[in-house]
């Protein structure tokens, strides 16, 4: 009986690709441990079970920092509750070691990658979206929003609303991503009003949002 990871190689390899590309992520909400590091270890496997086949392919891990913070993660004081709501990546280191919050809980799980043999590209969920990799994402995800409601709502009590979009800026005014309600786009414009009280436009060039969860 063959190893579901040797069972997956098997199946990519049927694939007609240059290259076999598998991705991974972790939120990076506080310490990374087994539980929430255990794609890592999956992706790895697979990438070196197709390597070992003479098929190309690369692992890569993406840190999604550009995610907000929903509880305060143990040991952080109690204080840490006003950053709720606001992206990781823009959360202050909690000792003031590191660059930020992300580098802080980042640094555990990379300095030991070696150690077990992880061999994979690290990238930062933050980084791409400034950067603009995902712009054409967001794009077609605005021009497709009445095919991606119509998928939702078969899983959901309620329907979502007319007017809403696959997107969450960050507030202009209290810098929270998980507050924000977009409802209307032109061209690369989002509209949006945010639980605070702000009504705001973002340009999505520049990086300040993200698609939302699934999409």
């Amino acid at each position: 009986m063959t190893h579901w990871i040797e069972n997956i190689a098997n199946e990519l390899s049927k694939m007609d690709v240059e290259e076999h590309v598998i991705a991974s992520g972790t939120s990076i909400s506080g310490s990374i441990h087994i539980g929430n590091s255990c794609d890592i270890f999956v992706a790895n496997g697979i990438g070196k079970k197709l390597r070992e086949k003479g098929k190309k392919a690369k692992t890569i891990w993406i840190a999604d920092d550009h995610d907000p913070l929903r509880k305060v993660p143990y040991p952080l004081p109690e204080s840490y509750d006003k950053y709720l709501g606001m992206p990781y990546s823009m959360i202050p280191c909690p000792d003031g070691c590191c660059a930020n919050f992300v580098e802080h809980f980042e640094k555990p799980l990379l300095s030991v990658m070696d150690d077990y043999g992880i061999e994979m590209e690290t990238k930062s969920g933050f980084e791409m979206y400034k950067s603009g990799v995902y712009n054409d994402y967001i794009r077609t995800s605005l021009e497709r929003v009445e095919e991606i409601k119509e998928i939702f709502n078969e899983y959901r009590r309620e329907p979502l609303a007319d007017d809403w979009l696959p997107y969450n800026p960050i507030c202009d005014e209290c810098g929270r991503v998980n507050t924000t309600y977009a409802y209307d786009y032109d061209g690369d414009i989002i509209k949006y009003r945010c639980e605070c009280g702000h009504d705001g436009e973002m340009d999505i060039k520049s990086g300040n949002g993200k698609l939302t969860w699934r999409v």
